[in-house]
């Protein structure tokens, strides 16, 4: 539901192209992935930004995949929501190995920078802790917020599973939002599988939905 509430409102904005960025959860492949294949859902296709797609490629800050892309559900779970709010919407998928650096992060960013007008969206596809009981991932989910709060990236890039997945994805769209001279964001919503699913033993994930805005 996190989800959906969020293309939900992002529906609202109407993009024209959303830049999907996620972890590599198998970290195979090379370092930064993308792919120009159109992706199949429930309901209809979603199709790919080629020629965004093109320009990383000849930007040589990624590299074609498409065996690991689709096989990646950092990408592939959001896709049907993408499909059902946005029909008309085309996505560039990008999949960051666990090793990509801050500084890695920024030249992506700058090659994209000619394509980040006011028609595109980017969304960081990024779990947070992993593995823990609801009551220690809540513990750890409020050690993160204040990290992302403070837009700390040492700490973040430091931080493990049982804080979050992926900190390279996460840092991207703090990054653009920085560059754009926003130091706010506004929680949408946050909770875990164990709060989920009523169950206070079990290993969980957690989940945070926010959004940066220029008003």
């Amino acid at each position: 539901h996190l989800i959906a509430d969020y293309f939900a409102g992002l529906s609202r904005q109407n993009p024209e192209v959303i830049i999907i960025v996620g972890p590599n959860h198998e970290n195979r492949g090379g370092k930064i992935i993308t792919g120009f294949y159109d992706w199949q859902t429930p309901d209809g296709t979603v199709k790919t930004e080629r020629d965004l797609v093109s320009y990383l490629l000849e930007g040589r800050v990624a590299v074609r995949d498409e065996a690991i892309l689709a096989a990646e559900h950092s990408i592939g779970n959001l896709v049907p929501f993408v499909a059902h709010y946005l029909p008309q919407a085309k996505i560039v998928p990008l999949i960051l190995h666990h090793g990509v650096t801050l500084s890695e992060v920024d030249k992506l960013l700058t090659v994209l920078e000619p394509y980040l007008d006011e028609k595109v969206v980017l969304v960081a596809s990024v779990d947070f802790s992993h593995y823990l009981t609801g009551r220690e991932a809540e513990n750890k989910d409020a050690q993160t917020l204040m990290h992302m709060r403070n837009f700390d990236y040492p700490t973040l890039f430091r931080l493990g599973d049982d804080h979050l997945d992926s900190p390279a994805s996460l840092a991207m769209a703090f990054r653009l939002a920085e560059n754009r001279g926003i130091k706010e964001f506004r929680v949408l919503d946050h909770t875990n599988s164990g709060f989920i699913m009523n169950n206070d033993l079990m290993e969980t994930t957690s989940y945070f939905t926010l959004v940066f805005t220029e008003e």
